[in-house]
């Protein structure tokens, strides 16, 4: 690769999804990385520069005037085009610019420079035959009744906008691809997010003293059925008095949908609940943890729960299956491309609480025994496809530069 190529990264939040691939260029010592973002609380990575847009155009700007989605993807458009020109005027054009195609950030990429190698990174398409609403259907807190599915269609304008001037789509799931419309899935490839196997790993010797079952996403949601998790507990908890339950993430919705009252949050519902149940001293809420914290507590889970409705998969699944967990999962083809035919991996119906507790039981059971040398090279023979360096290689193919992922 040429000395000192340009490489450009659009989202509202730095690192956002690009964490891996950003933190590998940055340690490139033939890169110049910048990464464009609108909030200031976004994490620092060594070796790029980061830039926020601030001002009329800025993220408090964003929250003062736009009253929806719709408004608020324009507004970033707006707000990412003024900022390409600023960097253009003073000569700073990119070779490569990798963008998240869900936000409106990278519409005005190629009029700015359009000789430059552009790649969409596309999460989410807003397809009228997803699962998810048929799945949803009498989920009140989710609510997604005609009228939604309307809005989140129009949405679906500024995406398409991007994506049709992107010299490749990337999508991060073969499932994620397949809800693209045929003319943008034909230029999508696929590449995983990427798991760090050197970092999230099996420790068996890690184990709870005794069974710990977990369960951790970004918030506490009906879209990651947290609802479901805390119905199941009475029952699964006074079944075995020995059982231990630890919930980690922020009490917040990330996803969409209504908390469970006007002045109750998700959080705060779980709580009253187990406590009225008798359980409070055997549920811990333990917030945000480090990273390092995070990988142990994963270690040391006897099994993991990881319900979703028909959505995008969240990294803690992955990570959890790089750990050597036991895991209980949804039935969604979501789950499904990562976890079907894998040992140590349960499948449930999230409407099931009786089926979401006895699968747990048995994983508690199972536990034990998990640490056979054998079953452990299997597991990691069938994820080696979703390896960070895998990764690293699918960037490799879709961006045209060198990421020096030779073995």
């Amino acid at each position: 690769m040429s000395a000192n190529k340009r490489i450009l990264f659009l989202h509202p939040n730095c690192p956002g999804q690009f964490k891996q691939l950003v933190r590998h260029l940055s340690a490139l010592e033939t890169t110049e990385v910048k990464f464009l973002c609108l909030t200031d609380y976004s994490s620092n990575i060594k070796g790029i520069e980061k830039l926020i847009i601030k001002g009329s155009r800025g993220q408090q700007q964003l929250l003062a005037e736009c009253t929806n989605e719709l408004d608020a993807m324009r507004f970033r458009a707006e707000s990412y085009r003024r900022a390409f020109r600023n960097l253009d005027n003073q000569g700073w054009r990119p070779d490569v610019v990798i963008s998240h195609s869900g936000w409106g950030c990278g519409i005005h990429v190629k009029e700015i420079w359009p000789d430059c190698r552009f790649v969409a990174y596309m999460e989410w398409w807003f397809s009228s035959k997803s699962a998810i609403y048929e799945s949803t259907k009498d989920n009140k807190f989710l609510n997604f009744n005609l009228t939604t599915q309307q809005k989140l269609w129009v949405r679906n304008g500024y995406i398409s906008h991007e994506l049709s001037t992107a010299d490749k789509i990337v999508a991060p799931s073969h499932w994620q691809r397949e809800q693209l419309p045929a003319i943008l899935k034909a230029g999508c490839d696929v590449v995983y997010d990427g798991i760090d196997f050197d970092f999230f790993e099996q420790r068996v010797t890690r184990l709870h003293s005794s069974p710990l079952v977990t369960y951790g996403t970004r918030g506490m949601e009906p879209m990651r059925c947290f609802k479901e998790f805390i119905k199941c507990l009475p029952h699964l908890m006074r079944s075995n008095p020995t059982i231990e339950v630890e919930i980690i993430g922020e009490d917040k919705i990330c996803y969409g949908g209504n908390q469970p009252g006007k002045t109750e949050t998700w959080g705060g519902w779980a709580k009253r609940y187990v406590t009225s149940a008798g359980l409070g001293n055997r549920v811990r809420f333990l917030g945000r943890l480090s990273y390092t914290s995070y990988r142990e507590w994963l270690q040391r889970s006897w099994c993991h729960v990881y319900l979703t409705q028909p959505y995008v998969c969240s990294w803690s699944l992955l990570e959890a299956m790089a750990c050597g967990t036991k895991i209980v999962a949804s039935d969604s083809p979501s789950v499904a491309e990562f976890c079907e035919s894998v040992d140590g991996i349960k499948l449930v119906d999230n409407n099931n609480l009786l089926e979401i507790v006895d699968s747990i039981r048995k994983s508690i059971d199972e536990t034990t025994a998990m640490a056979h040398p054998g079953s452990a090279v299997a597991r990691r023979d069938y994820l080696n496809r979703l390896s960070l360096q895998a990764s690293l290689k699918g960037w490799e193919r879709v961006t045209g530069l060198d990421l020096n992922t030779r073995d």
